[in-house]
């Protein structure tokens, strides 16, 4: 009698697969975000000075202010060029907004996507007015430089979790292997000495999976510490996997690896017995 697994190898390899192609998807997409608010960045910094230089577009402060709010009601003069704030919005929605997953992953209107990215009184500022304080144009580069860094941050969040993957199966991998060749040994027909030997060697297999069950569940709550994951928050592989099959995969395949590393080990046992009898 020989064993049979449930998880043969083509399985193993798709979800191994998958896992990395979901991975990879969310690195080029977010490459993309990074540059394009990079892009939007560059533009809007491009259109400041130019209103700054000609006049068109600046609001002053109020003489008695403090400058230390952002919006301030705002004078109407007659320009000969389009308003600041026009020119910033076809600068986002031709950069940020002009990526070609924009409404599959986010659906958002410009107003809607201004206000996630850059806080309500900066996009109450780009929807009503048509010039900006200094201190408007230097909170707007601000926040376009945050949104930047977040999709540099978690960049590389995907680029750990890419290596960590790697290196899970690295090691699980070998291990599934060695489940997968008792497929064609026949335990029924081993002596004592032969199945004492599998069993202290599927023993050890099983302590090595369940280190990796452990390194791979740091890796994932290091996820939480690092971006700031409450308890009650989906994480990263979460995110990353929400079309996979499973919400942690490679705790999947490292699960069902040591379940049938034990019912196979259960089996030798039984035969061990069998031989004594």
């Amino acid at each position: 009698m020989s064993v049979t697994t449930t998880l043969d190898k083509q399985m193993f390899e798709d979800i191994v697969d998958a896992m990395l192609n979901a991975i990879q998807e969310e690195i080029d997409r977010t490459r993309a975000e990074k540059t394009a608010f990079d892009n939007f960045g560059s533009r809007v910094d491009e259109i400041c000075d130019q209103v700054s230089q000609s006049g068109a577009g600046v609001c002053s402060a109020p003489l008695d202010s403090k400058d230390a709010t952002i919006i301030q009601p705002q004078p109407q003069t007659t320009r000969s060029r389009p308003n600041i704030t026009a020119e910033i919005r076809e600068a986002y929605e031709s950069t940020v907004m002009s990526l070609s997953y924009f409404d599959e992953e986010y659906g958002e209107t410009y107003s809607e996507s201004i206000r996630e990215e850059f806080g309500p009184e900066i996009a109450t500022l780009l929807l009503t007015a048509e010039c900006l304080t200094p201190i408007a144009q230097d909170t707007l580069l601000t926040r376009i430089n945050e949104a930047s860094q977040q999709r540099e941050e978690f960049l590389q969040g995907c680029k750990r979790e890419r290596r960590s993957v790697e290196n899970v199966t690295a090691d699980l991998k070998s291990i599934h292997h060695s489940l997968c060749s008792y497929d064609q040994i026949a335990i029924n027909q081993q002596d004592f000495g032969n199945l004492e030997a599998h069993r202290n060697y599927l023993r050890r297999l099983e302590d090595v999976c369940e280190e990796v069950t452990k390194e791979r569940q740091v890796d994932i709550d290091r996820y939480r510490t690092e971006f700031e994951i409450s308890p009650n928050e989906g994480d990263l592989p979460q995110y990353l996997y929400a079309d996979l099959a499973y919400d942690y995969p490679m705790l999947y395949l490292c699960s069902t690896v040591s379940t049938e590393l034990q019912e196979i080990r259960k089996q030798v046992e039984d035969a061990m017995t069998e031989t004594l009898e």
